[in-house]
């Protein structure tokens, strides 16, 4: 007889376990080129042979447009760090003011 499952908030609902995929920073301008090159001619030897050809997409697995999915995420965590530091100027000067009120006040003096 097995247990029976309750209901739990912290439960792991995951079916498969997480995976780790490395994917590599290292930019090749070479490698760029080349494989750029490699597509050019292999449209131009489809249009010389009356293929249909389609126009070049760029690649979406590239180095650059990965790069500019990090300058997203950054540009995103910089603003929440300014909203963040702004929130917290509000509140340490609202406790300042609120602790200025009590010392001008006889408030939390016990007689």
């Amino acid at each position: 007889m097995s247990v029976p499952r309750l209901f739990s908030m912290f439960r792991n609902v995951q079916t498969e376990p997480r995976k780790f995929t490395y994917k590599s920073r290292y930019y090749d301008p070479k490698k760029e080129e080349l494989e750029d090159r490699k597509r050019r001619i292999e449209r131009e030897v489809a249009r010389e042979k009356g293929e249909a050809v389609e126009d070049y997409t760029p690649r979406s697995g590239s180095f650059r447009s990965s790069w500019k999915r990090q300058n997203t995420y950054r540009r995103r965590s910089r603003s929440a760090n300014r909203r963040l530091l702004l929130i917290l100027a509000v509140m340490i000067i609202f406790m300042y003011m609120a602790v200025k009120w009590l010392e001008g006040t006889e408030f939390w003096l016990v007689k």
